[in-house]
C-alpha cells in the first residue's frame, strides 16, 4: 500500500532506531492551550487503545497535506507498507470529530 507522510527535514524517518516523540510536534506544542490540551489527551487515549506510542500519521493521496506557509519545514515521504501494518483508516473530518469528543472509546472500530 502506498501512503504519504509529512515531517520536517530533520525527522530521521529512515533511521533503524527511530523513536517517534510527539512532544516535538506542532500539535503537541500548539499555542492555543485548549487545542493543545485536547490534542494531548486524545493522543494519549489513542496510544492506549493502540498499545503503542510508535505510529505515523499518513495520507492516502500524494500532495494531500498543504503547507500554509513556506516557513513550515516539511518533506513529503512516500512509503510502501504492507496492509497488515495499517492500524486503521480514517477521514480527516473523523480526526477533527475525535478532537471534539470527550473520549474515543468505541469510536475507532477495528483498531487495536
Amino acid at each position: 500500500m502506498i501512503v504519504w507522510t509529512h515531517h520536517p527535514h530533520a525527522f530521521p524517518l529512515t533511521a533503524p532506531d527511530l523513536v517517534i516523540d510527539p512532544t516535538k510536534g506542532d500539535n503537541w506544542n500548539a499555542k492555543d492551550p485548549v487545542y493543545r490540551d485536547r490534542y494531548r489527551r486524545i493522543l494519549r487515549q489513542l496510544q492506549e487503545l493502540l498499545g503503542t506510542t510508535q505510529f505515523l500519521w499518513c495520507c492516502m493521496e500524494q500532495g494531500e497535506f498543504v503547507r500554509t506557509t513556506e516557513e513550515v519545514d516539511l518533506v513529503e515521504w512516500e512509503l510502501d507498507i504492507p496492509e497488515s501494518h495499517v492500524t486503521s483508516l480514517y477521514r480527516e473530518n473523523v480526526w477533527e470529530d475525535l478532537l471534539r469528543r470527550p473520549r474515543i472509546d468505541g469510536y475507532l472500530a477495528g483498531v487495536g
